[in-house]
C-alpha cells in the first residue's frame, strides 16, 4: 500500500542575497619595477625589501622578483650608489646562478648631469639656506631666510630650470595648498628656486610613522597633536603653533582627527580640480600638516590637465605606484608600452589616491584587493561602518563608481565627523544611526546634565514642583522624539508605549496642551498603525483560504471573529488615511479593506441562517457605497440571495455581474478564486489567465493561477506560476511548499524535498510541508526521517488521519506490527470514512 501525500496548496503565513564580485587581475612585478624605477628618478632609496614588506606574494614569483632585483642593481649603478656584485648575490642566494650572470654584463651607457645645487649656509639670490628639509634625484628642498624682509623664514626647492611645478602653483591659492610665493631663477647655473611660506610641521608620512607604536583604535587627537609638536620641536625655526583646527584635532577621536585632516584635503583638491589641476601624486609624503594643525597639499611637479584617451598623444606620466588608481597606472603602462590610452584619467583618480592615504592612515597600512572597507573594519573596530563605506568607494576599481567630486566627498566625511547623516553611501545600519541621533539631537548626556542642572536651580527658588515639572517635561520630550523615531520605524506597538508613558508624565502639568496633543496623535497614529498591519496579515490569510469548506468549525468561527472586530474600525482607518501623506500605504489599506469585506463575506456565504446572509449583504452594500460595484461583489451578492430563497434577486445580481464585466486584475483574480471554491476549474483558469496577462508581476493573480493550474493536473504550467511567486515574495513559505507539489507531481524528487525544506526553514509549523517532505523521506528508506517530520507534521496541524495512516506505513516498514495498528486505529478514529486505512487493519488483524 503506497504512503500518502497531501497535495493541496497551503494556507501559511527574506532571503538575503549575497553577491560576489571578482578582483581583476593585475601586472604586479610590472607596477613594482616601474615604481621602483620612478622611486630613483625622484630621490627615493627603495630596495627590493621594501616591496617585499609591502606585497609578501612577490616572493612566490620568482621571475618578477628576479626582475625587481636587476632593476635596483641597475638603479644603483646608474645613480652612482653601486653594490659589487657579490654583495647582492649574498642578498639573495636564492638567484646566486641567475645573477652571476646578469650583473657580469657590463653596464649600458648613462650619463647623470646634476646642476651645482647650494648647500646649507649658502646663499641663492636674496635668500640664506639655513637647513635641509628634503633631497631628491636633481634637486633639494632648504628652509631659509630672507633678510631682505624681516628674515622672514621660507621654504625653497631647488631643481634644474626646466620644470613646470611653478606654473601649476601659480594658479592655486587655497587654504589646503602649500601657495607659490615667486620663483627665483638662476640662469648662469641654470637653477630654479620655487619661493614658498614656511608653515613649521612635518608631512603627514612622518606623522604616521612617528605613532607607528600604538595601534590605529588606541590611537587619539591628542597623540596626532602631540606628535605634530614633537616634529616642531626639531625646527631651527621656531614658529607659532595656536590654531583653530590644531585645537579641535585635539579634542577629537584619531578617526574624527583623520577625517578632519583629509575633508581639508579634499577641499584643497575641490579648488585644483576646478582649475583643470590633478595632481597625481597624493600620498603621505605629499602632505604637509602645519605647526598649528592645518593640512596642505605639496608636491604639484607631476600636476596636468585631466588625460582623455581621444586628447593629445601622452608625452609625460608620473606617479607613485601604492597610491595611483587603476586607470593612472593603465595609462602609464600605455606610455611604457606605446599602446593606445583607453581609460581616462581625471579628477577621481586624485580621489582614489587619497582614499588609499585615508585608508592607510585609519588602519596602519596599505588596503587589500578586495573587500577594503570590511578589512577596514577589522583592523580599527572605532571605524564605522559609514566611514568604511566612504572609504571603499573612494577605492572602487571603477572610477564612475567613486564620488562624483572632492567637495562631495569632503561633505561626506564632516557629515561623519558631526554625525550626520552620509549622502554619498548607501544609508548605515538602524543601530549606527540610532548612536548619531541620539549624539546629534539634544537629548544626550550633555542635555541630561543640563536639565537636571536647571532642575536643581529651580529647586532653589521654587522647591519640589518646578523639580517635578522639569522632570515630567523632559520625560513627555523624549517620549514624543521616541515615538516618533518607532513610528517612523514602523514599530507601532512600542511607539504607542511611548507616547503612552509621555501622557501619563503630563497628566498633572499645566499648560501643556500643544505637547499632549502632539503625543494624543502620536497613540492615535500608532494604533491606527496597528490596526491595518493586523488587516493586511488577516486578509492574506483570506486570501489563501481557497478551500473554505475545509475550514473546521473553531477556524471559522475564529477567522469570523477576527474579520467582525476590524470590519468595526473601518470608519476609524479610513478618517486616519485622509491624513495619511504616504500614497503606497493608502492603497494597500483600502485594497486591504476591499478584500477583507468580500473574503468574510465568502467566507460567511457557506454558512445557513437567513439572518447570516442578511449580514453578509449589508456588509457587500456597505463595500459597494465605498468602492463601487464590480463583478465579485454582484456574484457574492447573488449566492447569498439564492442561499436565502431569493431566486428573482439573485438573477437580478449574477446580470448585473454579467453586465459589469471584470476589468482589473484584480477583479479577475477574486473571480478566479470564486470559481476554484465552487469547483469550477475551467471556468477559474479562463478569468486567471486573463488576470496575469492584465498584471503578469501580481502575486495574488500568479498564485492563483498556480493553484487552479495544479488542481487541473497542469503541473508544469503550475510550477511556472509559483516560480514567478517565490521571485516576488522569497519570505512566503507556502510558495515553496506549493512548488514543491509540483516538483512531486513531476517525479523530481530531490528538488520538492528542497522546496520543502525551505519552507520550513520559513515557517517551521508548516505541517503540511512536514507531512509531504516524511513522505519522500518514506520512499526514499529513511523511515527513521519519515517518522521525525510525520510527527511534526501532527504538531503543526496537518490532517490527523492521513499523518497516523503514513505513520502506520512507516511503523510497519520497521516490522512493528503493533504500532502500525495503533496509528491506522488513530487514524480511522480521526476520520471514520477512511476505506484505505481500514483495508490496512483488516490485514494488520489478519
Amino acid at each position: 500500500m503506497p504512503i500518502q501525500s497531501f497535495d493541496h496548496s497551503a494556507a501559511c503565513v527574506a532571503p538575503h542575497v549575497t553577491q560576489a564580485f571578482g578582483q581583476p587581475e593585475i601586472d604586479l612585478a610590472g607596477k613594482v619595477v616601474r615604481d621602483l624605477a620612478r622611486a630613483w628618478r625622484e630621490g627615493e632609496r627603495l630596495s627590493v625589501e621594501h616591496y617585499l614588506r609591502t606585497y609578501p606574494e612577490l616572493r612566490d614569483d620568482s621571475a618578477a622578483l628576479l626582475r625587481l632585483i636587476y632593476e635596483e642593481f641597475t638603479q644603483r649603478r646608474q645613480h652612482g650608489d653601486a653594490l659589487a656584485a657579490e654583495a647582492f648575490i649574498a642578498r639573495f642566494p636564492e638567484f646566486s646562478s641567475e645573477l652571476a650572470m646578469l650583473l657580469a654584463a657590463p653596464p649600458s651607457d648613462f650619463a647623470v648631469s646634476a646642476p651645482g645645487i647650494p648647500e646649507v649656509g649658502q646663499e641663492l639670490g636674496d635668500f640664506l639656506l639655513v637647513a635641509q628639509l628634503g633631497k631628491g634625484a636633481v634637486g633639494s628642498v632648504f628652509l631659509a631666510r630672507q633678510p631682505a624682509l624681516g628674515d622672514r623664514p621660507l621654504v625653497l626647492k631647488v631643481t634644474p630650470a626646466d620644470g613646470h611645478e611653478h606654473l601649476s602653483l601659480a594658479r592655486l591659492q587655497h587654504s589646503n595648498i602649500v601657495p607659490l610665493y615667486w620663483v627665483h631663477d638662476e640662469p648662469i647655473r641654470h637653477l630654479r628656486a620655487i619661493v614658498m611660506p614656511y608653515f613649521g610641521g612635518t608631512t603627514l608620512e612622518a606623522l604616521l610613522t612617528s605613532m607607528e607604536a600604538t595601534p590605529p583604535q588606541r590611537r587619539t587627537g591628542r597623540q596626532l597633536v602631540e606628535a605634530l609638536d614633537a616634529a616642531q620641536k626639531a625646527s631651527p625655526v621656531p614658529m607659532p603653533s595656536a590654531g583653530p583646527m590644531r585645537a579641535a584635532l585635539g579634542h577629537q577621536s584619531y578617526v574624527q582627527a583623520i577625517c578632519s585632516l583629509v575633508a581639508c584635503l579634499a577641499d584643497g583638491l575641490q579648488y585644483a580640480h576646478e582649475r583643470d589641476l590633478i595632481h597625481l601624486d597624493i600620498k603621505p609624503a605629499n602632505i604637509l600638516v602645519a605647526c598649528d594643525g592645518q593640512p596642505m597639499l605639496l608636491d604639484f611637479h607631476l600636476a596636468r590637465p585631466p588625460i582623455h584617451p581621444d586628447g593629445p598623444p601622452l608625452e609625460w606620466l608620473g606617479g607613485t605606484l601604492m597610491y595611483q588608481s587603476p586607470e593612472h597606472d593603465s595609462a602609464m603602462q600605455s606610455l611604457q608600452t606605446d599602446a593606445p590610452l583607453t581609460a581616462t584619467v581625471d579628477a577621481r583618480a586624485d580621489l582614489y589616491s587619497l582614499g588609499i592615504v585615508l585608508y592607510e592612515a585609519l588602519a596602519g597600512e596599505l588596503p587589500p584587493f578586495g573587500d577594503p572597507g570590511a578589512a577596514l573594519r577589522r583592523l580599527n573596530p572605532a571605524v564605522s561602518q559609514g566611514l568604511a563605506s566612504i572609504v571603499a568607494r573612494c577605492l572602487r576599481e571603477k572610477a564612475v563608481e567613486r564620488y562624483e567630486t572632492a567637495g562631495t566627498l569632503a561633505d561626506d566625511l564632516r557629515r561623519h565627523v558631526f554625525d550626520r547623516p552620509l549622502q554619498g553611501v548607501a544609508p548605515t545600519g538602524m543601530g549606527e544611526r540610532f548612536r548619531k541621533w541620539r549624539r546629534r539631537e539634544p537629548l544626550g548626556l550633555p542635555v541630561a546634565l543640563l536639565k537636571i542642572a536647571v532642575v536643581l536651580m529651580a529647586l532653589l527658588f521654587v522647591g519640589a514642583g518646578a523639580a517635578y515639572f522639569a522632570h515630567a517635561s523632559y520625560t513627555a520630550d523624549v517620549a514624543s522624539i521616541e515615538s516618533r523615531d518607532l513610528l517612523a520605524r514602523g514599530d507601532h506597538e512600542a511607539a504607542e508605549r511611548a507616547a503612552q508613558r509621555g501622557l501619563q508624565a503630563l497628566r498633572w502639568l499645566p499648560g501643556q496642551s500643544n505637547a499632549t496633543a502632539a503625543l494624543e496623535a502620536h497613540v492615535e497614529s500608532a494604533q491606527r498603525g496597528r490596526a491595518a498591519s493586523e488587516l493586511h496579515a488577516l486578509t492574506d490569510r483570506l486570501r489563501l483560504l481557497i478551500d473554505v469548506d475545509a475550514l473546521s468549525p473553531d477556524q471559522r468561527h475564529f477567522l469570523h471573529d477576527a474579520c467582525a472586530r476590524i470590519w468595526e474600525t473601518r470608519e476609524w482607518l479610513l478618517l486616519g488615511d485622509e491624513a495619511n501623506s504616504d500614497d503606497e500605504a493608502r492603497r494597500r489599506l483600502r485594497g486591504d479593506l476591499l478584500d477583507l469585506a468580500l473574503l468574510w463575506s465568502e467566507v460567511r456565504g457557506r454558512a445557513t441562517g437567513a439572518e447570516t446572509h442578511r449580514e453578509v449583504l449589508a456588509v457587500l452594500e456597505d463595500v459597494e457605497r465605498r468602492f463601487g460595484t464590480s463583478p465579485i461583489l454582484e456574484t457574492v451578492r447573488a449566492a447569498s440571495l439564492t442561499e436565502m430563497g431569493l431566486p428573482l434577486a439573485a438573477a437580478q445580481a449574477r446580470a448585473r455581474a454579467s453586465l459589469c464585466q471584470p476589468r482589473t486584475a484584480w477583479e479577475h483574480a477574486a473571480l478566479g478564486r470564486w470559481h476554484m471554491r465552487l469547483g469550477d476549474l475551467q471556468a477559474a483558469m479562463i478569468v486567471l489567465d486573463r488576470a496575469v496577462a492584465l498584471e503578469p508581476g501580481g502575486f495574488w493573480p500568479n498564485y492563483y493561477q498556480g493553484v487552479c493550474a495544479y488542481r487541473l493536473g497542469r503541473a508544469r504550467d503550475a510550477l511556472a506560476a509559483f516560480r514567478v511567486c517565490i521571485a516576488l515574495a522569497p519570505e512566503r513559505a507556502e510558495c515553496y511548499y506549493n512548488r514543491g507539489l509540483c516538483y512531486r507531481a513531476l517525479k523530481q524528487s530531490d528538488a520538492a524535498r528542497r522546496d520543502y525544506d525551505r519552507a520550513l526553514e520559513l515557517q517551521p509549523t508548516l505541517g503540511l510541508a512536514s507531512l509531504n517532505r516524511g513522505v519522500l523521506a518514506y520512499e526514499a528508506g529513511n523511515n527513521e526521517r519519515a517518522a521525525v517530520d510525520l510527527r511534526h507534521a501532527l504538531e503543526g496541524g496537518a490532517p490527523a488521519a492521513l499523518v497516523h495512516f503514513n505513520l502506520a506505513l512507516v511503523h510497519l516498514g520497521n516490522g512493528d506490527k503493533a504500532m502500525a495498528r495503533q496509528s491506522v486505529e488513530a487514524a480511522i478514529e480521526a476520520r471514520s470514512d477512511y476505506p484505505e486505512a481500514r483495508q490496512l487493519l483488516e490485514r494488520l488483524r489478519r
